[in-house]
């Protein structure tokens, strides 16, 4: 692997309806996370149409503290 193509973000020339597509497969806490991977994405995550919070996990929190 040569220098210039270890170097290359190809991720960051993804359109955002793109990026937003592919937040849509994710939890919302995992969206707001990808905010650390570049610049661009420090605020991306603000404009996603699709907000997805998975419950399950929490739900079985509570589940178990009222068990």
């Amino acid at each position: 692997m040569t220098k210039k193509s270890s170097e290359e973000d190809r991720i960051s020339d993804l359109s955002d309806e793109l990026i937003h597509h592919i937040f849509s497969f994710l939890d919302m806490k995992d969206v707001v996370h990808t905010s650390i991977l570049s610049n661009r994405w420090k605020t991306l995550w603000l404009s996603t149409p699709n907000l997805n919070f998975f419950l399950t996990l929490y739900i079985m929190k509570i589940y178990v503290i009222l068990a």
